[in-house]
C-alpha cells in the first residue's frame, strides 16, 4: 500500500476545519478572536479516517501543549494516533509563552500542568530530549521526568520555587547526556 500524499492545501482545510477548531482552545483558533466554529456540514470531510501519516503531518505543525490540549482529543483515532508518535514528545516546552499554561499557572492550577507534563514525559517513551517548565514544575515532578528520560539533553527551569536542592541533586543524577541547564527567575 502506497503512502498517502496531502498537498499543503488540504492540511490548511483540516488545521482550519470546525471539527477541529471546536475541539482546540481558543487561544489556538486564528490568534484567539475567532468566532466560535459553526457546526459541521453534512459533506464535511470525516477527519477520523486520515491516515497516520497525514495525521503525524498536522501534529508536525502543533506543539505537545496543543496536542493534549485539543487536538489529540479530537476523536478516538487522533488519540491513538497521539499517543503513538514519538516526535512530538522529544521537546516539551510546557513555558507561559502559551497561553493555556500562563492561564493554568495564574489561576494557581497547577496540578493539571504537572499531570500534563507526565503525560507528555510518557508519551515520550524514554525519548524526550528537552524539556522546559515554568513555576509549576516540583520536586516530584522533576524526579518523574529523572525516571523517565534518560535521553534528556536540555532543562529550562524558570521561576521553579518548588524545587528543593535535595529534589534537584537528586533528580539531576538521572540525566547522563544532559548538555545545557537553565536555572532562571
Amino acid at each position: 500500500m502506497g503512502q498517502a500524499h496531502y498537498s499543503n492545501t488540504d492540511l490548511a482545510q483540516l488545521l482550519s476545519s470546525p471539527l477541529l477548531l471546536r475541539c482546540l482552545p481558543r487561544t489556538m483558533e486564528a490568534g484567539g478572536d475567532a468566532e466560535p466554529a459553526q457546526a459541521v456540514p453534512a459533506t464535511a470531510r470525516d477527519w477520523a479516517e486520515l491516515p497516520l501519516d497525514a495525521i503525524a503531518s498536522v501534529f508536525a505543525r502543533l506543539g505537545p501543549v496543543e496536542i493534549l490540549m485539543g487536538a489529540g482529543l479530537v476523536c478516538r483515532s487522533w488519540l491513538h494516533a497521539a499517543e503513538g508518535l514519538s516526535s512530538p514528545w522529544k521537546h516539551l516546552d510546557m513555558a507561559s509563552s502559551h497561553n493555556v499554561v500562563k492561564d493554568k499557572c495564574r489561576s494557581g492550577d497547577a496540578g493539571a500542568l504537572r499531570a500534563m507534563a507526565r503525560k507528555a514525559v510518557d508519551r515520550s517513551a524514554g525519548q524526550l530530549e528537552v524539556f522546559v517548565g515554568e513555576e509549576f514544575v516540583d520536586d516530584d515532578l522533576l524526579k518523574y521526568i529523572g525516571g523517565r528520560a534518560p535521553s534528556l539533553k536540555v532543562l529550562r527551569l524558570i521561576s521553579c520555587f518548588h524545587i528543593r536542592n535535595e529534589g534537584f541533586v537528586e533528580a539531576i543524577s538521572k540525566f547522563p547526556l544532559l548538555e545545557e541547564l537553565n536555572l532562571s527567575t
